[in-house]
């Protein structure tokens, strides 16, 4: 008897879909033309509403989660990300983003499924080809805490994320009734704008020029791709590809924790080391958190130019020396 496989989350969402939804959406993309979405849109929610009312499912409940897995299921791309560097990530997500938003474009695939810890969440592009709007579209699972919530941010090409998320916020507020509503409150409390910050840094670590990813080697026996398998997908295990992401980065950091929590329990806490640091001669240690630089290369108006993202590293400060993250500069 073979070994038991370990399904991923989307690809057992996947299943859960019977197979005329996805006959359904292959008719939908003959009227590409015609409708003239964009290719950065593999099939446009309007469509998943559609083909959910066809298949006998709540149109709004269940759209965009044919869209989703629909774009997802052409490629079957899972990053993985090393839950340390997630905890980083995450601590990071209200340090701010003002990077250009073109450089949500450099993400790898139409639609790709980030991990991490628990939870997990698709990301792919939507075009509503009635009012020409085009979106970022998150859709967020953790199936610990039993939530399934859609997460929404307006792409705009003349601005920043930061700028981008507070317009998504006032367009929010627009449509919504409830006059205290902080952009649609989640089970948890959380406030979905946070969430939705939270989400970007994977999306952004991914798009990084220095970030650290592999192929997963385990899947990598499994996975057997072709050009036609993508064009006609026949949703099998071996067509899923997954990547390993930060895990050497993840490595260092609990490397460090450890470190940091061997010092603790050894420190000199007399009297004399109390004041030495109350009087400022030397700063106790501590981090500065981790965040984006860009930057652009090439010449204007011309294809070589291209927005460069890179994540800078936390920096622990008089901390054991050797104890900072290595920063990762890919071999090209």
């Amino acid at each position: 008897m073979g070994k038991k496989i370990d399904e991923p989350l989307p690809f057992m969402l996947l299943k859960q879909i019977p197979t005329k939804a996805w006959e359904l959406c292959d008719k939908c993309m003959e009227l590409k033309q015609e409708m003239q979405w964009s290719d950065r849109c593999i099939l446009p929610i309007a469509a998943g509403m559609s083909v959910a009312g066809e298949i006998g499912k709540d149109m709004a409940a269940d759209g965009y989660k044919i869209s989703a897995l629909y774009a997802w299921r052409k490629y079957k791309e899972i990053y993985s990300f090393d839950d340390d560097l997630a905890e980083i990530l995450i601590g990071q997500a209200d340090s701010g983003m003002d990077i250009p938003m073109p450089i949500l474009y450099q993400l790898p695939y139409p639609c790709i499924f980030i991990q991490y810890k628990s939870a997990g969440f698709f990301v792919h592009f939507e075009h509503d080809v009635n009012n020409q709007q085009f979106e970022l579209r998150m859709w967020y699972i953790n199936e610990a805490e039993k939530e399934s919530v859609p997460l929404i941010l307006h792409i705009e090409d003349d601005c920043t994320i930061d700028e981008a998320m507070q317009k998504t916020v006032e367009e929010a507020k627009r449509h919504t009734k409830h006059p205290d509503v902080d952009f649609l409150i989640e089970q948890g409390g959380v406030p979905m704008a946070q969430k939705a910050a939270e989400l970007l840094q994977f999306i952004l670590y991914i798009c990084a020029d220095n970030s650290e990813k592999e192929e997963d080697p385990e899947q990598k026996k499994v996975t057997r791709r072709t050009d036609e398998s993508e064009k006609k997908p026949k949703d099998v295990f071996r067509e899923i590809r997954k990547w390993d992401v930060g895990y050497r980065i993840g490595s260092q950091i609990r490397r460090m924790k450890a470190n940091d929590h061997d010092q603790s329990e050894n420190a000199d806490q007399s009297e004399a080391t109390v004041r030495a640091y109350q009087k400022g001669s030397k700063k106790a240690p501590h981090a500065r958190r981790g965040h984006w630089h860009h930057y652009w290369i090439g010449k204007r108006e011309t294809d070589e130019r291209k927005l460069i993202l890179k994540w800078v590293a936390p920096i622990f400060i008089n901390g054991d020396e050797g104890d900072n993250i290595a920063t990762i500069h890919p071999v090209k």
